[in-house]
């Protein structure tokens, strides 16, 4: 009973001073961890020096390059989400990565998994939006939606695989990353198409949202 007590005290001063909530804290109990999956532990990364190495799956708030990359090689794949606008998608994304502005995330949660499934944000660097909109989706209901520290820069140059957006390679009249002109003037950003309407991002007021091709000026 005493180790007990004592085992307690120490934990709560390495939580504070120390800064280990994320290897001593524990789960939430109302929240309990997708089932465990087997990871074959000769696909792990190597642990590297880099800021997207630390946070493990447990964290309350991110997860780090590391333990995304295991899973994706175990074919354990979280539900990955990119917030990037078009101009930097168009360099490549996460294997199976989908493509939403935070904007259409939050009118378009229906598309998301269930709410007891890993969700990984991630932007160009993990601090250009990608904390807020994971930390807005655990408010939704998804707690174990995470962001990925480091974000995609570092994933880069850590010689992490990527992947090609696939509307670059498909046979539609508009591809991610084009460039346009609107009937009212506005200079936007081709996000996505779908049969008639393009959904466009603008450097000026960022997510335009999806609009008839016919305000497309050809």
């Amino acid at each position: 009973m005493l180790r007990q007590i004592i085992k307690k005290k120490l934990r709560i001063v390495a939580v504070r001073v120390l800064d280990m909530e994320f290897d001593t804290e524990e789960r939430d109990k109302r929240s309990p961890a997708p089932p465990p999956t087997h990871v074959d532990a000769s696909v792990i990364p190597k642990v590297v020096e880099g800021s997207g190495d630390t946070p493990g799956p447990n964290h309350k708030e991110k997860i780090g390059r590391s333990w995304v990359s295991a899973q994706l090689l175990s074919g354990v794949d979280p539900c990955l989400i990119d917030i990037r606008p078009p101009n930097e998608v168009v360099s490549g994304i996460l294997p199976g990565a989908q493509c939403m502005p935070s904007q259409s995330i939050q009118s378009n949660t229906s598309i998301l998994p269930d709410k007891d499934s890993r969700v990984v944000i991630y932007d160009q660097t993990g601090e250009l939006g990608s904390p807020e909109i994971a930390a807005w989706l655990r408010e939704q209901g998804w707690s174990w939606a995470r962001y990925l520290e480091g974000g995609f820069a570092e994933w880069v140059e850590q010689g992490e695989p990527t992947a090609v957006h696939p509307s670059i390679e498909d046979d539609g009249i508009y591809r991610i990353g084009d460039e346009v002109n609107l009937t009212d003037g506005r200079r936007a950003f081709v996000l996505s198409e779908n049969d008639s309407m393009v959904e466009l991002w603008s450097a000026e007021s960022e997510y335009i949202g999806f609009i008839p091709q016919d305000q497309i000026q050809q």
